[in-house]
């Protein structure tokens, strides 16, 4: 990851994953800014963790990541197409807390919607 930065180390996991599951993942990336090495760290963690629980939980056939960055913020969006999860399958949910955590010690925001027909997490941090 230090050696890599962001885009690479994640573009390598797209890669890695799509060669080991059947899940289709997917990655777009576009930024416009230089991301600081400890926000870099922190959002790689954060991807991993929430493309963990699709393939543990979501059943999904398509996960799709976009990370986005522009002079007043970073945005991280996961979406997959799985089952969903419940709002006590939030609270509950340790990978979730340790999400929230994060995004906290970054000062952003998280928004998760989550449904029958998948899930999209939304984090926005700002620069």
């Amino acid at each position: 990851m230090d050696e890599l930065g962001l885009v690479k180390a994640l573009a390598n996991e797209v890669e890695l994953l799509n060669q080991e599951v059947s899940v289709k993942v997917l990655f777009y990336h576009k930024l416009e800014t230089e991301i600081p090495k400890a926000t870099e760290v922190m959002v790689y963690r954060i991807v991993i963790e929430l493309i963990s629980n699709s393939l543990k939980h979501a059943e999904a056939s398509e996960i799709a990541i976009q990370l986005i960055s522009d002079p007043e913020k970073l945005e991280l969006i996961v979406e997959d197409d799985g089952k969903g999860f419940s709002d006590e399958q939030k609270i509950r949910g340790l990978g979730l807390n340790n999400i929230n955590s994060r995004v906290n010690y970054l000062k952003g925001e998280l928004t998760i919607d989550s449904n029958s027909n998948g899930t999209t997490t939304l984090i926005t941090i700002p620069n």
